[in-house]
């Protein structure tokens, strides 16, 4: 914001007479004397600001008041400006550093004499000015909507002001500061209708130069912003260029902003455009090298992500597609749920599918259908996953998927190409109808479209393969009299088929006219190869032998020139080869192929004859063919497609088993291309023949040569799993050492991290708990961005939980549920969590995990023992009722009998604790229900129902209790006899001397303890005695044991 103008200030003063020093001072002379010392520019201003406040103070009713506290608030804003300009940090960070605390203790002074005097003043004109300032503060405090408000009161309070046009001014920035861009361009039409000469201001022309940008108008962002030299400007400019193509121009302007001493926050997003400037210019390596700058300077930007992404894909432009994917990987590990993850994901995808790796497209595709159904990409992946399932051959998932995509996409550009590929799909399940179906639809929908004259070709050509001729004609006739005339190579096509159906039909004369036609109008497609050869048929059928030599004359001719003049048309050797080979008619495309080889083997497109010759013989199964035919290239010069034949060869080789002659072949490979594009493929493939053929130190040491040098290959995912398997069949080989050289080689690289994982979780499944705990903590410390973070974390928990060291584990656990919420083995972690947490006594948090696991993944395996756990939990915390809740959900809940009445056992002994003996009685009454056929669960519950009766005072049904398990057997079981018991004394209560003894006779006969059974037998004698003499004993019987102790556990989980 501009400062006011120093005019004001002058006014305010007026004009000083000199004064005496020791005169008592007027109002005027006071007010002047403050004024020198606030104009003194050698003094700081807190003289002016107490010299203005005793004048406040002494005269409160001056006429002049109002102008004291402006100047006060002037001084204070004075000092808040030198504060802000003294500061290194708010000078190098700008918007991202914290305002200095004097600043603001500045401005808030300054805003309280601001508003002192806006209460004080009668001139308007200063009150606009007061108004201003407090515009001014609020922009500098970076509350921008109080900003708004200050300088839009100017507009609708004093719309004559002179300070109207940076008013608005102001009013552009805090509206752009607020992204609110409409309202910035209404205040900037203000002041271009209102105040043009204010457009030359510079901070005017910054305001249009981001405006214009913003509209997409770049030569007039260009034209106002390249004057102007502050950093900002000049930023903005640069992205005007990255948006109009001039990406070097911005470049050049970018890299001298991050050489200069600018705002962090603005020299962050230089940082990260200037790898755009590189990417959009197509200097993907400088690209990288940007990006990777930015993420070293400045780790944690919000630029980050994006940066990740543009690194995936510029090796993705590059061609470096296992590179890309790592970086496309790496990136939706970190942040698998932001803007870019499924863009990384589909180029992930794509980097299969043009490697031709269908099936590994098909599962990168698929999970973006899966996991991103409201990204924009979301179409296009599920175009491509259809795509991929088709080329796989898996045509009824590829149909379901392209239903999909047109049910929820019919009007997208893609859509009528989805319904061809449906069409084809269709047609390769026998499923004819439908396909034709999918294919009218396409027809009708995209009349005079490529896609739709294939779509009709097809049709045609289904129709012919079903020799169903008259369907042919008719849709023929219907083309002919109903469609405008076309140029597409498939409406040529579409007439050969018809032509085709009238020589089937014996309508020679018809199908001749179509021939000829095709041969007047598409005399270079490919159709016309084949119009020549029906012309000459044609006339063979119709007894013109002269005529029909010279048409084949004419194909020969045909045939010669293409052959001669190698062109790329369709109908040369090489291309009917191609189609041949596309229509998987190998054996007359791998004469057409060898025919061109030996006819000219001087031409450099031979070597492309013998390595396809090499593909139909392979096609054919002819393996050992196709070799000879491949290694007729080892006489060639070096080139890609002899390098990729050579391959080939040796790779079948590999195939077929044929290990020796496989090894020979790729170590000439390797001799030949030491740098070459599959040289890590070839040392694989050594590696795999050595471990097939037991050669087990031979395979470690190829394995080992490309995870230490050839580490950005895909092969090296491959190389780790050969020598696991190595380490898998020979036990003997030290697992550690090699993955131990293979970290120290490239110890920050993505080989290094994977290596250092599978060392930790060999190390786990071998059960040395101790040395798994460092190596996965070593990986999670060094590696934070690999995807396996997240299993590492869990396997480090798990490694400590085997060791007992429950403090740690629950650590691992707990970072590992918090940071990965949706991985798959969160049930497991908080299983683990609450037991570590249990086995450390802390009963609430034990609870908390068993809560959320029960709550959250009611479906897992574990989620039933962590209900019965949780219960334990409550238990141990003296959370009574919490605990028979949990107890109550796990019975409900229980798969098995035995379970359910484990915990009903617990319930009841919590219910007996408290002293609800209501409850407990219904809960043993459930577990008679439930356990019917368990002997002791019956008789200790028909026991314990008679001692519940009888606390609760009901002893009529505690005694029927008793006698239900006294009728039971065995006679001699534990609760029976202590059930006897109970009812001897109350028999012996009620003087029922003879159920008295009968039940003492009982005991004597069955209990176990001789010491017992000899008393019952005393005791059953007294009660004869007692029913002779009418009167009751007077000596009772002792028992040993006392009340029975309550039910349930009291083990931890």
């Amino acid at each position: 914001m501009e400062r006011l103008s120093f005019a004001l200030v002058l006014f305010l003063f007026g004009l000083s007479p000199c004064l005496h020093a020791k005169e008592p001072l007027n109002e005027d002379e006071a007010f002047e004397a403050a004024g020198r010392l606030y104009q003194d520019a050698r003094q700081d201003k807190l003289g002016a600001i107490e010299a203005f406040k005793r004048f406040a103070d002494e005269f409160p009713s001056s006429r002049r008041g109002a102008d004291a506290h402006f100047l006060i608030g002037e001084s204070h804003f004075e000092r808040a400006q030198r504060a802000l300009e003294s500061d290194p940090a708010f000078i190098r960070d700008g918007l991202a550093a914290k305002i200095p605390s004097g600043a603001l203790r500045e401005m808030e002074q300054a805003e309280k004499a601001y508003r002192s005097a806006l209460k004080k003043a009668d001139d308007q004109g200063l009150k606009s000015s007061v108004m201003y300032r407090l515009g001014e503060i609020a922009y500098n405090r970076r509350d921008w909507k109080e900003a708004v408000k200050a300088f839009a009161s100017i507009e609708s309070s004093w719309p004559k002001s002179y300070l109207l046009p940076e008013s608005l001014l102001g009013l552009a920035y805090g509206h752009l500061m607020l992204d609110d861009f409409t309202k910035a361009e209404e205040s900037m039409a203000r002041l271009t209708r209102n105040f043009p000469q204010h457009l030359k201001n510079p901070q005017a022309q910054f305001v249009q130069g981001v405006l214009a940008l913003r509209k997409g108008d770049y030569a007039q962002a260009d034209k106002l912003l390249e004057p102007l030299p502050a950093p900002e400007a000049r930023f903005y400019l640069a992205k005007t260029y990255l948006n109009s193509g001039k990406a070097l121009l911005a470049a050049t302007i970018l890299n001298r902003l991050l050489k200069e001493e600018i705002a962090s926050d603005l020299k962050e997003a230089a940082a990260f455009f200037i790898g755009d400037a590189f990417f959009l210019s197509k200097d993907y390596d400088g690209a990288i090298v940007k990006y990777k700058d930015l993420l070293r300077l400045h780790p944690f930007s919000k630029y980050k992500v994006a940066a990740l992404y543009r690194i995936g894909s510029a090796y993705f432009q590059k061609k470096e597609y296992g590179q890309a994917r790592l970086s496309f990987s790496a990136m939706i590990a970190q942040s698998p749920r932001d803007f870019y993850a499924p863009l990384a994901q589909f180029f992930i995808g794509e980097s299969h599918l043009v490697m031709n790796q269908m099936r590994e497209a098909l599962f990168a595709y698929g999970k973006v259908v899966t996991g991103y159904k409201d990204a924009p990409i979301h179409p296009l992946a599920q175009y491509r996953l259809a795509w991929a399932q088709q080329e796989v051959g898996d045509h009824a998932q590829a149909v379901e998927t392209l239903k999909s995509f047109v049910g929820a996409n019919p009007g997208h550009d893609l859509a009528m190409n989805a319904y061809l590929i449906m069409g084809n799909s269709l047609a390769r399940m026998k499923k004819h109808e439908e396909a034709m179906m999918a294919w009218q639809r396409v027809v009708d929908q995209a009349s005079g479209t490529e896609v739709a004259e294939q779509a009709l070709f097809l049709t045609l050509k289904l129709h012919d393969e079903a020799k169903n001729y008259g369907q042919i004609l008719t849709s023929y006739q219907y083309i002919f009299r109903h469609l405008p005339p076309s140029q597409s190579k498939w409406r040529s096509l579409t007439y050969v088929i018809g032509a085709e159906a009238y020589l089937a039909q014996s309508k020679i004369e018809e199908a001749q006219g179509i021939y000829e036609m095709i041969l007047k109008v598409y005399p270079k497609e490919e159709a016309a190869f084949y119009a020549q050869d029906g012309l000459a048929w044609c006339l063979t059928l119709s007894g013109r032998h002269e005529d029909a030599v010279k048409a084949r004359e004419r194909l020969r001719e045909m045939m010669s020139v293409a052959s001669s003049t190698f062109s790329f048309a369709p109908f040369n050797d090489l291309g009917l080869a191609d189609s041949l080979y596309n229509q998987k008619a190998y054996e007359d495309a791998y004469q057409l192929y060898d025919k061109f080889s030996r006819e000219h083997p001087e031409s450099q497109a031979a070597e492309v004859a013998l390595y396809r010759a090499g593909l139909s013989l392979y096609r054919m199964r002819y393996y050992s063919q196709a070799v000879e035919v491949w290694q007729k290239l080892w006489e060639r010069p070096a080139s890609p497609i002899v390098e990729r034949a050579l391959h080939q060869a040796a790779d079948t080789l590999f195939r077929g088993g044929r290990y020796p002659e496989a090894v020979a072949a790729y170590k000439k490979i390797i001799e030949r291309y030491p740098s070459g594009s599959q040289l890590a493929l070839a040392h694989l493939r050594l590696a795999q023949a050595a471990f097939q053929t037991g050669k087990d130190a031979d395979a470690l040491k190829e394995a080992q040569f490309i995870l230490i040098h050839l580490t950005k290959a895909p092969e090296t995912v491959d190389a780790l799993d050969l020598a696991e398997a190595v380490f898998d069949r020979s036990p003997a080989h030290d697992f550690g050492a090699f993955f131990r050289l293979i970290i120290e080689a490239n110890p920050k690289g993505p080989v290094a991290a994977e290596a250092q994982f599978r060392w930790a979780s060999r190390l786990f499944e071998r059960k040395d708990f101790e040395a798994a705990a460092k190596g996965f903590q070593t990986f999670s410390v060094e590696y934070t961005d690999h995807q396996s973070l997240p299993k590492a974390q869990l396997l480090l928990g798990e490694s400590q939980f085997n060791l007992k060291k429950y403090l740690e584990a629950a650590g691992a656990y707990e970072r590992y549920t918090a940071n990965y919420p949706d991985e798959d083995q969160v049930p497991l972690a908080l299983f683990r969590l609450g037991s570590a947490q249990y086995s450390l006594q802390n009963f609430e948090a034990a609870a908390g995990a068993y809560q959320r696991l029960a709550n959250d993944f009611s479906n897992s395996e574990y989620a039933k023992t962590a209900q019965f756990n949780l219960a334990l939990a409550y238990k141990a915390l003296g959370r009574s009722e919490e605990a028979q809740v949990a107890y109550q959900k796990y019975a409900e809940g229980a798969t098995s009998v035995e379970d359910g009445t484990a915990a009903l056992w617990e319930l009841f002994g919590l219910q007996k604790e408290q002293k609800d003996y209501a409850n407990a009685l219904k809960t043993l009454e459930k577990i008679r229900s439930q356990a019917a056929s368990n002997v002791e669960a019956v008789f200790e519950s028909a026991y314990y129902t008679g001692e519940m009766h009888s606390f609760l005072g009901q002893q009529q049904q505690a005694r029927l209790a008793w006698e239900q398990a006294a009728s039971m057997k065995p006679s001699g079981h534990a609760y029976r006899l202590q059930s006897l018991a109970k009812l001897a004394e109350i028999y012996e209560g009620g003087a029922e001397w003879a159920k008295a003894a009968a039940a003492y006779d009982d005991l004597a006969k069955n209990a176990p303890v001789a010491g017992v059974a000899a008393a019952a037998r005393e005791r059953a004698q007294a009660m004869r005695k007692a029913g002779s003499a009418g009167k009751a004993p007077t000596t009772p019987l002792t028992r040993n044991g006392g009340e029975s102790q309550s039910k349930g556990a009291s083990g931890g989980p």
